[in-house]
C-alpha cells in the first residue's frame, strides 16, 4: 500500500512541477494543460478498451457485449404526436421569449466581465515574467 501512495503522491509532484513550469495555475489554464491532459487520458483509455487491455474488468465486459448487441426494430413516433410535440415546443418559446432575451442579456454581460478580468490578469502575469 505504501508503494501506491508513493506512486501517486510522485505523480501529483510531477503535475506540481509541470504547472509551475508552465508559469503556475492561470498560465497553464490559458495553456489549456488540463485540459489537454484530461483528453489525453480519455483517449489513452478509450484505446485501451477497444484493445481489451483495460486494467477494469467491467470495460472488457463492456467491449465485448457491444460485440454482441443484437438488432433492435425502432417504433416511430406517430406524426399527430410528433406536431403536438412542435406545437408545444413554439408555444412554450412565445411565452418565455422574453425571459429568454433577459437571460441571454445577463450572460453576455457576465461573459464580458470575465473576459476583462482574465485579460487584466493575462496581463499582470506577462508583466511579472
Amino acid at each position: 500500500m505504501k508503494a501506491v501512495e508513493r506512486s501517486v503522491e510522485a505523480a501529483i509532484l510531477d503535475e506540481f512541477r509541470e504547472i509551475e513550469r508552465l508559469g503556475g495555475v492561470l498560465a497553464a489554464v490559458e495553456d489549456r494543460y488540463q485540459r489537454s491532459q484530461i483528453q489525453n487520458a480519455a483517449h489513452r483509455y478509450e484505446q485501451q478498451i477497444y484493445n481489451g487491455t483495460s486494467p477494469n474488468h467491467w470495460t472488457q465486459s463492456l467491449s465485448r457485449r457491444r460485440r454482441e448487441i443484437p438488432e433492435v426494430k425502432l417504433t416511430r413516433t406517430p406524426r399527430k404526436k410528433q406536431q403536438l410535440q412542435v406545437d408545444r415546443l413554439a408555444k412554450f418559446k412565445k411565452k418565455n421569449a422574453d425571459k429568454a432575451k433577459r437571460t441571454l442579456d445577463n450572460w453576455l454581460t457576465l461573459l464580458n466581465v470575465v473576459g476583462i478580468v482574465s485579460r487584466c490578469c493575462s496581463k499582470q502575469r506577462k508583466s511579472v515574467r
